[in-house]
């Protein structure tokens, strides 16, 4: 029987507010273990649409950590350290006993002295379980997503509506597209293209032009022969990272010439 390890550490960081986030923060809504599948199923979450994915296919779920916190300022130190820490250490130690992780993020965390602490996370998780498992990763569609973060995940897949409200819809887009991978099915490539645009996220409202038209095109490029899935991540314009901005990925099935024409 396939088994998927789900996990997540989950936090959209406004880096000018003054106040750290804290590991109490996180704590308030820390769930782990076998206390995940009750907590997330039938949700309109990400954890929620991984999980009925996983329902729907007989396949089997090992918890690992899932913390996330309201949108605030940078993570402390101490937070990301234990939490970040932790998540490695329970995906490593079920690493032989998974087929492959489902993680969520939300692609614009920062923590006191890592800009990029999602990076940061993503490198020890594939140092961990390797160059050969396969990591699906879901993210909010504002996101600050540069090309080495998405390069260390397999399969990245985005919301496209904000308001959120497809979240579980990405989650089951991303678990989906991984099972496809372990199945032989399909073999994900993916691209990326920046336009270099920050947009404010006033401005970032998917049923409002011109982001509406925009997105209208990201769906109808996701329905092409060949292309497995299409994210336009708008970033997020009040994490001051290097990273900021829009950012297209587009996953190709074996295609990565396609991908790229896609992207751009």
């Amino acid at each position: 029987m396939t088994r998927l390890a789900i996990g997540g550490l989950v936090h959209e960081t406004v880096s000018f507010l003054p106040e750290e986030t804290t590991l109490a923060d996180f704590e308030r809504r820390a769930v782990r273990s076998d206390g995940i599948a009750p907590a997330f199923a039938g949700s309109n979450t990400v954890f929620g649409g991984f999980l009925k994915v996983c329902e729907d296919n007989g396949v089997a779920v090992e918890g690992l950590l899932c913390a996330e916190c309201a949108p605030s300022g940078p993570v402390s130190r101490e937070a990301f350290k234990a939490l970040a820490g932790e998540l490695v250490s329970r995906a490593a130690l079920w690493r032989d006993e998974t087929d492959g992780l489902l993680l969520h993020l939300h692609g614009a965390m920062v923590s006191r002295g890592e800009l990029d602490p999602e990076h940061a996370l993503l490198a020890r998780l594939r140092k961990a379980l390797g160059d050969d498992y396969p990591i699906a990763v879901a993210m909010d569609l504002h996101g600050n997503v540069g090309a080495e973060k998405a390069a260390l995940a397999d399969i990245l897949c985005g919301f496209r509506h904000s308001p959120h409200t497809d979240m579980a819809e990405t989650g089951e887009r991303t678990a989906k597209l991984l099972l496809g991978r372990l199945a032989g099915n399909i073999k994900p490539v993916h691209a990326l293209a920046r336009p270099g645009l920050v947009l404010p996220s006033i401005f970032t409202a998917t049923a409002v032009s011109p982001l509406k038209e925009i997105m209208d095109d990201v769906r109808a490029a996701a329905d092409q022969p060949g292309i497995l899935d299409v994210t336009l991540f708008t970033g997020f314009a009040y994490a001051d990272v290097p990273e900021i901005g829009a950012t297209v990925v587009a996953i190709a099935d074996g295609d990565e010439a396609l991908a790229i024409r896609t992207a751009e």
